[in-house]
């Protein structure tokens, strides 16, 4: 009876489960995100941190969401488009952000929509993000203010 020596058909199973479960797409970061935040939660609470950009969000008493993009790197630019419920294009954004300092992505103000920007660090890391913002009542009925989307991390 003879033996079998090695199995190929077991490596690409293995092959196919790390391909499934890959850290990074063409050595970028690939990350998806959603954060569910209660109506009068002021202080602002982490969506995701990928790359040296934060970005948080709030919710006032009557549901109406505030996020803000924060950079870990002095001199980097956040920059973006939002269109809200009121349905005008607006760019926000600055071309050199201090560490640490919030740049304000939507307000209550804005209700929701969507917002799509850019974070680069001077040595040219960039995080490219598409996000939803949503207010009261949000995903399946909940009583607050939601962010939900994607963002790519890479150099």
């Amino acid at each position: 009876m003879p033996v079998a020596t090695h199995a190929s058909t077991a490596d690409n199973a293995a092959s196919a489960t790390s391909a499934t479960n890959a850290d990074t797409v063409a050595g970028h970061n690939v990350i998806t995100f959603s954060k569910l935040v209660a109506r009068n939660t002021t202080t602002p609470q982490v969506v995701f941190s990928l790359g040296g950009l934060s970005v948080n969000l709030a919710c006032d008493a009557s549901g109406e969401p505030d996020t803000q993009g924060i950079s870990s790197a002095p001199g980097s630019m956040i920059r973006g488009m939002r269109i809200t419920d009121a349905g005008t294009p607006t760019q926000f954004g600055s071309s050199n952000v201090d560490a640490g300092a919030a740049e304000t992505l939507t307000t209550a103000a804005n209700h929701r929509g969507g917002v799509a920007f850019q974070y680069v660090q001077p040595d040219g890391h960039i995080v490219s993000v598409n996000m939803y913002v949503d207010d009261s009542s949000t995903i399946g009925g909940f009583l607050g203010c939601s962010v939900s989307g994607s963002a790519i991390s890479g150099s």
